[in-house]
């Protein structure tokens, strides 16, 4: 799959629709194909900094790990170990999955306590939008986010900072965030950076 089709979210719609097309159904949610909603405006107009797209140097010469040769293993998780990784990521009262694994990845990296760190992630866009993409919208409305902070930050501080840092960025993908984004984009056609990046 290529977001530059579309998203999970219109993956999985394609997927049922085929389904009802082959069983002789209609379709429950028609395809909404004008891409038009989503381009960017002329001329771009770029509102917020989009550090998810900066890029971080390596102080902690991590990339330094992939020259050695990569070893690969499987893990089973089974309820019980489930339940006791929530239990840690709930050290201090608050559930964050996210944020717990991101911390964990920059210990495990002995990145130097300067060391800017970034979590990015996508965020559905699709209800965030205004008006919202219409149901059926057959494209990519996912954009990317970010927490950024230095390591010594993140990992001497509680997991609710980490947390707050995730909830914080998650706020922060609204209509204008969206569409600055993509003015962004098309103005630099940069890709987001994965130098010291989860």
């Amino acid at each position: 799959m290529n977001h530059c089709m579309f998203d999970g979210i219109g993956a999985m719609e394609f997927v049922n629709s085929w389904g009802e097309t082959a069983r002789g159904l209609p379709l429950c949610v028609p395809p909404f194909i004008d891409r038009s909603i989503l381009k960017a405006r002329n001329p771009p107009k770029i509102e917020y900094p989009h550090q998810e797209f900066a890029e971080i140097e390596d102080e902690s010469s991590t990339n330094d790990l992939y020259k050695d040769e990569m070893l690969y293993s499987s893990f089973c998780f089974d309820s019980e170990m489930l339940e006791k990784i929530k239990m840690k990521a709930m050290e201090d009262g608050v559930l964050g999955l996210s944020a717990f694994v991101w911390r964990a990845r920059t210990k495990a990296l002995k990145m130097l306590p300067d060391q800017q760190t970034k979590l990015l992630f996508a965020v559905d866009g699709r209800p965030k939008f205004k008006p919202p993409l219409p149901k059926g919208y057959f494209g990519n409305g996912i954009v990317l986010t970010n927490s950024m902070c230095q390591a010594g930050e993140l990992l001497d501080r509680p997991l609710s900072h980490a947390v707050g840092l995730v909830q914080d960025a998650i706020k922060m993908v609204t209509d204008s965030y969206m569409r600055s984004a993509m003015d962004y984009f098309e103005a630099t056609r940069v890709w987001p950076s994965l130098a010291s990046t989860y």
